[in-house]
């Protein structure tokens, strides 16, 4: 009989050890749920975030196709203006300068006479 009382004592204490032991598995199980459930909402709010981030990419997408026809349609007219104004000379405009605009714009100056004294340097007073 003492036999089965000290078997049973062992046994006792064998299933509150392994009760002890899934108590804090439990536990353990129970902070691993906590963690993944704050995970979860954090992971939501990423997507929430990244959906707009998504949305506001594709508006600045079509506002960028948008200014590259603009600025296809401004490069165009600028090359028709520019072959329209190729031939055109203004008013304000210089001349192109060739050889023979040189040579008769030298031919019709003429030298000015200085009527001003020389500077002669200080020491062309002692000598």
């Amino acid at each position: 009989m003492r036999q089965g009382m000290t078997a049973d004592k062992q046994s006792m204490r064998s299933l509150s050890q392994n009760a002890s032991a899934t108590e804090r598995g439990m536990a353990s199980a129970r902070s691993d749920l906590t963690s993944d459930e704050q995970s979860l909402a954090s992971a939501r709010q990423n997507a929430v975030a990244a959906r707009g981030a998504i949305h506001s990419d594709r508006q600045n997408m079509v506002a960028d196709r948008q200014t590259i026809a603009s600025d296809r349609a401004d490069l165009r007219t600028d090359r028709a203006q520019l072959r329209a104004d190729s031939g055109k000379v203004e008013a304000g405009q210089a001349h192109a300068l060739t050889a023979s605009t040189l040579a008769n714009n030298t031919r019709n100056q003429t030298k000015t006479q200085q009527t001003q004294a020389t500077h002669q340097a200080w020491y062309h007073y002692f000598w």
